[in-house]
């Protein structure tokens, strides 16, 4: 998604501050006080062109409020804000991580019964907290590019539990 002059960003809509470290609970607040004045059923009588105003404005709501409760989109939105260019088509070389990643694979395949793999999401749950408390860090202190390869080590994380819980 480019941004085009005028747009404004997931942050920008809810008057946030371009940190990672976000208040879950004034945000769901904000976005249903938004929300109410926006959505489309209060302009079901308006004009064609009011109600199409709503449905654009609160698709766009839903959408960064959906993008500032995910750890990793969020992340992802505030490197694009400062600057950090989203390359879809850049590989990720982080041999450590990838070897990580790839040796978690191979526990979660081995798993045998509820309890190994309870054990294990909680194992990586464990492993996701860690690494989201290091990304804040890293934007605090504006190192982007450690950020966004803690962003992809998280992805990665996050999609092993999905995996795993299926």
């Amino acid at each position: 998604m480019v941004q085009k002059p005028g747009d404004i960003d997931s942050f920008e809509l809810f008057n946030l501050s371009y940190s990672f470290s976000i208040n879950l609970e004034m945000l769901e607040a904000s976005y249903y006080s938004l929300l109410n004045k926006l959505h489309p059923d209060k302009f079901i009588n308006s004009s064609e062109k009011e109600l199409l105003y709503a449905q654009m404005h609160s698709s766009n709501l839903n959408n960064a409020y959906n993008t500032l409760t995910n750890v990793v989109s969020r992340s992802n939105e505030l490197l694009k804000c400062k600057g950090e260019k989203n390359k879809q088509v850049e590989t990720f070389e982080d041999l450590c991580v990838l070897n990580e990643i790839l040796d978690l694979q191979e526990v979660a395949e081995k798993i045998d019964g509820e309890d190994q793999r309870m054990n294990f999401i909680k194992r990586i749950d464990k492993k996701i907290d860690e690494n989201v408390r290091k990304l804040d860090g890293y934007f605090i202190q504006n190192q982007l590019l450690e950020a966004k390869k803690l962003t992809v080590k998280i992805s990665y994380l996050e999609k092993l539990i999905k995996d795993v819980r299926k």
